[in-house]
């Protein structure tokens, strides 16, 4: 699942690349905190 959220993460990124780059970089320098719930187990 974490290889599945990050290449999503990497599409919106490029998406927003052309349009909004400053909201890609500050978007990009949040991946870690964005994407730490999938460090967890999906069934607890």
């Amino acid at each position: 699942m974490n290889d599945r959220v990050h290449a999503q993460f990497d599409r919106v990124l490029e998406g927003l690349q052309d349009k909004a780059p400053t909201v890609a970089a500050h978007i990009e320098d949040a991946r870690a905190d964005i994407v730490a719930c999938t460090a967890f187990p999906r069934v607890l």
